[in-house]
C-alpha cells in the first residue's frame, strides 16, 4: 500500500500561496508518519515548487498532465490520471488532508474512501454520465481520500470516459456539477457496476480541511499543528 498525491500547476499558470504549502507540508508529514511510501505526481513546475518546501516524498514522478487533451477548468483531471496509473494498492489524498497518528489503510476492500455522502442528482451532468442516466448510485463516493486494491479496470474506465468529457469547458455556472460528476459520480457508478466492496475510513483518524476560505475557517488549527510538527 502507498499514499499518492497529485499536483497540477496548469503548465506553471496556477499560483499557490504560502498557506497552501504549509497545509501540504503538514499533510505530507502526516502521510510519512504512517510508514507507507509517499509519492507525488506533478509537472515540472510543481516539482520545482516542492523543492522549496519541507515535504519529504519517497518519490516524485514528473508527468505531463496535458498528454491527454483536456480543458484547464477540470483541475481534478490530474487526479483521474493518477488513479488510472496505479496498478498496485494505493490511497490518493489531497493536500488539505491531515492523517492522525495511528491512521491505517485497510487492504481487503476494492475501494477505500473518506466517506459516502448523500447528494441530489446533478442535472447538468446527466447526459455525460459514464453509464445509463438511470443507473444512479445510492450515495456518492467522496474523493478527498480515495483509492483501494485490485480495481485497476475501474479507474481506467473512469479516466477513459473523462478523456472525452473533459475536452470541452464545463457548462457555464455549473462547473462544480461537472467536476463532481466526472470524478465522484462516475466512480460511484462504476463501483456499482463492478460490485466493488467499499470501505469508509474512520473519520476520527483524519481531518479534511475542505471547502472555501480554508485559512479563515481552519487557519488556527493548521497553524497549531504546523508549529507542533514542522516549524523549527
Amino acid at each position: 500500500m502507498k499514499i499518492v498525491y497529485s499536483f497540477d500547476t496548469n503548465r506553471g499558470k496556477k499560483k499557490f500561496d504560502e498557506f497552501f504549502f504549509r497545509m501540504a507540508e503538514l499533510s505530507v508529514f502526516s502521510a510519512k508518519r504512517t510508514g507507507y511510501s509517499v509519492i507525488l505526481y506533478t509537472d515540472v513546475y510543481g516539482a520545482i515548487s516542492f523543492r522549496k518546501t519541507r515535504c519529504q516524498f519517497d518519490e516524485v514522478k514528473i508527468v505531463d498532465w496535458f498528454r491527454h487533451d483536456h480543458h484547464e477548468d477540470y483541475w481534478n483531471f490530474c487526479k483521474l490520471q493518477t488513479y488510472a496509473w496505479q496498478t498496485t494498492p494505493f490511497l490518493h489524498i489531497d493536500f488539505d488532508v491531515y492523517l492522525h497518528e495511528g491512521f491505517t489503510i485497510p487492504e481487503e476492500f476494492g475501494i477505500v474512501t473518506e466517506m459516502r455522502r448523500d447528494y441530489s442528482f446533478v442535472t447538468p451532468f446527466r447526459k455525460l454520465a459514464i453509464m445509463d442516466v438511470y443507473t444512479i448510485p445510492d450515495k456518492l463516493i467522496c474523493s478527498g481520500l480515495l483509492g483501494g486494491t485490485g480495481m485497476h479496470n475501474l479507474w481506467l474506465d473512469v479516466f477513459d470516459h473523462a478523456c472525452d468529457v473533459c475536452k470541452k469547458k464545463p457548462m457555464k455556472n455549473k462547473q462544480i456539477a461537472y467536476l463532481v460528476g466526472v470524478e465522484e459520480f462516475c466512480t460511484s457508478q462504476m463501483a456499482m457496476f463492478y460490485e466493488c466492496p467499499i470501505h469508509e475510513l474512520d473519520m476520527n483518524k483524519f481531518s479534511h480541511f475542505q471547502g472555501e476560505n480554508k485559512k479563515e475557517r481552519f487557519g488556527f488549527v493548521i497553524e497549531s499543528l504546523y508549529n507542533q510538527f514542522i516549524k523549527d
